[in-house]
């Protein structure tokens, strides 16, 4: 019994050493893929790589240049109330801006990031970086591993999605339960308006019957 119980446990380590091994093969296996292609084959990244598309950024995630991504995980996108979210992805202006802010030109390692206290994002705006409770907090997000590397760049997953300076959500416009009265009134007036030179136009069509006076 005692054989089978040292060879269960010898089964349970090899798979907790696999498991832990696993993003590193898997970011050796990515460094072949663009920043694109690893975003759409890592499946935590939906929400974000849908956003990189709704906005027209997916052309440049996958050209020749190198870019440092922060891209907030799914579970960092679900802290966002849903109508905001949704009200976003339909605005593309501002949904760029926000993902502008989550890429830096160039490509910056784990220890790169851990000696800097900011870096300058692809549209121009500073990006803090600090160490809090011994993890790297980029835009107030927290990294959540040291990176998974890609062909042109490379990708660090984050707990939230960082909210540039002055930036404000998308509000999604909420019709009010009177929303319908202005177009009712307005419908009554204009058929009312109609009622009236239609009844008009008919007594001025009508003949008139003269009276027959007396002899």
């Amino acid at each position: 019994m005692s054989g089978i119980k040292k060879y269960i446990t010898i089964l349970l380590l090899l798979a907790l050493a696999a498991g832990l091994a696993a993003p590193f093969v898997n970011a050796q296996v990515g460094s072949q893929r663009t920043v694109l292609e690893n975003l759409a084959n890592i499946g935590q990244f939906s929400t974000f790589l849908g956003a990189v598309r709704a906005a027209g950024l997916d052309n440049v995630l996958k050209g020749p240049g190198e870019f440092t991504v922060f891209a907030p995980t799914n579970a960092a996108f679900d802290k966002l109330p849903k109508n905001q979210l949704n009200a976003l992805m339909q605005d593309q202006p501002r949904l760029s801006s926000l993902l502008q802010y989550h890429a830096v030109p160039g490509r910056l390692t784990f220890a790169d990031l851990s000696r800097m206290t900011d870096v300058k994002t692809v549209d121009g705006k500073t990006l803090p970086i600090n160490i809090k409770d011994g993890g790297l907090v980029v835009g107030g997000s927290r990294v959540l591993n040291q990176g998974v590397e890609c062909k042109n760049g490379i990708i660090y997953p984050v707990d939230s999605v960082m909210m540039p300076p002055g930036f404000t959500m998308a509000q999604k416009t909420q019709s009010s339960p009177l929303g319908w009265l202005p177009w009712l009134l307005a419908a009554l007036v204009i058929g009312a308006g109609a009622l009236y030179l239609m009844t008009r136009r008919k007594n001025r069509e009508e003949p008139r019957v003269e009276e027959k006076k007396g002899p």
